[in-house]
């Protein structure tokens, strides 16, 4: 997943947004380690702003910020976490790519 979101990232097409949507909310599902499960929680956050749906992009980022507390590197916990509130200022101005 982080690979097509990679490779594509702000200029997927929308119906490739809300596939990877479907993908990630399902992935998200399965036991894995916090890192990823952050990871793919921002990923959806900004396929969900790709397609002009704000609030749940806020939800994920949010869910993201709290589970990225649970990061064994608290160096890794501040920086994941700053990235998140970048997002969400830029969640909240519609500018979202840097």
């Amino acid at each position: 997943m982080e690979e097509v979101h990679a490779e594509y990232g702000k200029t997927m097409s929308e119906t490739l947004q809300l596939k990877c949507i479907d993908w990630t909310t399902c992935a998200l599902k399965k036991d894995m380690d916090t890192m990823t499960r952050v990871q793919l929680l921002m990923i959806t956050a900004e396929c969900y702003q790709g397609i002009g749906k704000t609030n749940e992009a806020k939800q994920c980022l949010n869910q993201a910020f709290l589970e990225s507390g649970e990061i064994d590197n608290k160096n890794m916990v501040q920086r994941r976490q700053m990235m998140i509130k970048n997002r969400l200022q830029k969640c909240s101005t519609g500018v979202w790519y840097k």
